[in-house]
């Protein structure tokens, strides 16, 4: 066995600290959490060469609303839900500060643990951006950063209820 890898050995066969358990908790805790949302942002359920294809992106920015957007009610109560949202997703804040959440989504909050493990509840997510599109129901999608490297996306389901906006569900959970 040539010494490189009887060092490689050595290493691969020696215990690991408590420094070295935690960082490496940390990343898989990140790397999981980063691949969920994703996969739960991406998944329709339908195969990819079956979804329907839209000429251009139907989104549009935070600000005015053009045409064939959401209306701006429904991008001011996406974003004040998304707000008390990450707050108690991250363990900042109660499910009880999530508000234009519709009654059944409310309920379902409540009855939910906190969606970030402890470890990177240090982190405070900040909305970085608003996109909505619009057809049988409103979806907002809204793009968050909880440090300097990671983004990612949570998309709402909005409907008009008594005259006003409510988030009914998050799309794909």
């Amino acid at each position: 066995m040539s010494a490189a890898a009887a060092w490689i050995r050595r290493q691969l066969d020696r215990p690991i600290g408590e420094s070295e358990r935690r960082a490496a908790f940390t990343a898989i805790s990140v790397v999981l959490i980063a691949a969920a949302l994703l996969l739960a942002m991406t998944s329709t359920g339908v195969p990819a060469s079956q979804q329907p294809r839209a000429p251009h992106p139907p989104t549009s920015t935070v600000g005015p609303v053009k045409g064939g957007a959401a209306p701006a009610e429904a991008l001011r109560a996406a974003r004040t839900f998304l707000a008390g949202y990450l707050a108690f997703a991250y363990g900042h804040g109660p499910a009880s500060a999530v508000k234009d959440a519709a009654s059944g989504l409310a309920a379902a909050l409540r009855r939910r643990a906190r969606l970030v493990p402890p470890a990177l509840r240090r982190l405070h997510p900040r909305l970085v951006a608003v996109r909505s599109s619009t057809g049988a129901t409103i979806v907002v999608t809204g793009v968050v950063k909880d440090s300097e490297v990671v983004a990612y996306p949570i998309r709402v389901v909005l409907a008009a209820h008594g005259g006003r906006y409510l988030v009914t569900g998050l799309a794909g959970a």
